[in-house]
């Protein structure tokens, strides 16, 4: 960690600088952090509003190291990590040919994950990783940036709209066994 130095009267005081995030694009070799990260943000999220035995069932079927790494290897689907230091903070997954249901004629960018482990929630990572996208989606023409995300979920949703996202369909999220109400957001960028 940096310091910074301040003057109290005739003393020189070391005071600990906060480490800065910085953001980096996901390699093959970055599969494991992207797996532990997937694996305990989707627990913080879920585990205690959803039957626990789904939410485990769900990261063993859906959220394994051969899936990250077939989306590693897609040249259509980006990862970013956020960093502190050396610790993974939250990661971002964008999907560059997955069409929307309801959105037709227009080039889409799917903004398939965002998460932030829940220690530095309202410390703007989220937002730094939503910069990202709309980053990556403005210098590549697309036009519109979608998602899809729980109902029940009233963060990510307050979260999204923020940003500028409206909703503008619903649709089924096969979770596991039981499927789940969410709704589909959109951002445009040209109209």
């Amino acid at each position: 960690m940096s310091c910074s130095v301040l003057l109290i009267g005739t003393a020189f005081v070391l005071l600990p600088m906060p480490e800065t995030v910085k953001i980096i694009r996901a390699g093959i070799d970055d599969a494991i952090s992207i797996l532990e990260l997937s694996r305990k943000t989707f627990i913080e999220t879920y585990y205690e509003v959803s039957d626990k035995s789904t939410v485990l069932k769900y990261l063993d079927t859906h959220i394994t190291l051969q899936k990250i790494l077939l989306d590693l290897q897609n040249p259509s689907i980006l990862f970013f990590i956020a960093k502190k230091g050396i610790q993974n903070i939250g990661f971002l997954k964008l999907f560059e040919n997955k069409n929307p249901k309801g959105i037709a004629g227009k080039k889409c960018l799917m903004l398939d994950k965002l998460y932030v482990l829940q220690e530095f929630h309202g410390k703007s990572i989220g937002t730094e990783l939503m910069q990202i996208a709309k980053s990556h989606a403005k210098i590549n023409d697309f036009q519109v940036i979608w998602l899809q995300v729980w109902q029940k979920n009233i963060r990510a949703i307050q979260f999204y709209q923020n940003a500028g996202f409206v909703v503008y369909e619903t649709a089924l999220f096969d979770y596991y066994e039981e499927p789940e109400h969410d709704f589909l957001l959109r951002y445009d960028l040209y109209n």
